[in-house]
């Protein structure tokens, strides 16, 4: 394969971010699911402080 650098630092950059997003998701995912997560979207949504309890 003689392809230029650009092309191959290309191909590198894409399953750079792939595989970043992937293990993104794995990590954010429980978190943005949490309880803690939907306490704190409702509390600023009704204009409350949060009630945080860990979970």
């Amino acid at each position: 394969m003689n392809e230029p650098a650009e092309v191959l630092a290309g191909r590198q950059d894409r399953v750079l971010l792939i595989t970043i997003n992937r293990r993104q998701g794995e990590i954010a995912g429980p978190v943005m699911t949490s309880a803690d997560a939907r306490e704190g979207a409702t509390a600023f949504a009704e204009k409350r402080a949060p009630g945080w309890k860990g979970r």
